[in-house]
């Protein structure tokens, strides 16, 4: 009887932390958020800093699922996919046709070079590849920050003993480059003559990009499982939230 006990103890002991689903979950309500922040609360700052957490969790599970799928095409497949369905939807809702704001597309792009990183043996090839998908992702969102997530991630997984140090320091660049476009660019683009409109049209968005420190506890905590769930889900989410949204636009333009 005590031993089982003990086992029991000793697989909750394994299994302590938060699972891949639940961070998934985290990461897509902050994303729902900051959807709903940048639609209807544009000037409230608070829904688009709860978002920022939402890039790294996704740039971590993508990482995580080079590693461990049993089929690269398929998974690419999956992404792909999701990204097409969502340019519909992102473009209703925010009124964006040209640079589509779609993190699947930004997301796509960081698994292809994860993919171009490990399998090719020519280093002018396999940079030039990495360059060329990140000017593609500045059709997505968060562009080549994105795809560096991604791929900064999936290295530090290759070198499993300073595993936390890689996420502490990657997020932490994030959080210091963002300090440094709120404290300093604004007074660098007075000098040079350029007004704070630009500052809040281009820069903005990497600015707040700091609060995705706030993601460092969580990913922190991830204890390597799975989880429970359908992996359907996370991918239909995406496309299905943001056609929600529009029709919630819509209602309450006809409403009110």
């Amino acid at each position: 009887m005590g031993r089982n006990m003990e086992q029991r103890l000793s697989v909750q002991a394994e299994v302590k932390g938060i699972d891949a689903t639940s961070l998934k979950l985290i990461a897509v309500l902050a994303m729902l958020i900051d959807h709903i922040g940048g639609l209807f609360f544009a000037d409230f700052l608070g829904f688009q800093v709860v978002g920022r957490i939402t890039l790294p969790i996704m740039a971590f599970f993508v990482a995580e699922g080079y590693i461990h799928t049993r089929s690269f095409k398929k998974y690419t497949m999956r992404l792909a996919l999701t990204g097409l369905a969502s340019v519909v939807p992102y473009g209703l809702v925010f009124k964006d046709w040209y640079t589509s704001g779609n993190i699947m597309l930004t997301l796509l792009m960081g698994l292809l070079a994860i993919w171009f990183y490990d399998n090719t043996t020519n280093p002018v090839l396999k940079y030039l590849a990495i360059s060329a998908l990140c000017v593609v992702s500045f059709l997505g969102d968060w562009s080549v920050i994105g795809v560096f997530l991604v791929l900064a991630f999936y290295v530090a997984r290759k070198q499993q003993k300073i595993y936390n140090g890689w996420i502490i320091a990657i997020i932490a660049l994030m959080f210091i480059f963002g300090v440094i476009i709120i404290w300093a660019v604004p007074d660098s683009l007075s000098i040079m003559g350029i007004n704070a409109s630009t500052m809040n049209e281009y820069l903005y968005p990497f600015a707040i990009g700091g609060a995705c420190i706030f993601a460092l506890p969580l990913l922190s905590r991830y204890n390597g499982e799975r989880g429970k769930g359908s992996r359907a889900f996370f991918y239909l989410f995406y496309p299905l939230h943001l056609l929600a949204l529009y029709l919630l636009k819509l209602a309450i333009e006809y409403y009110i």
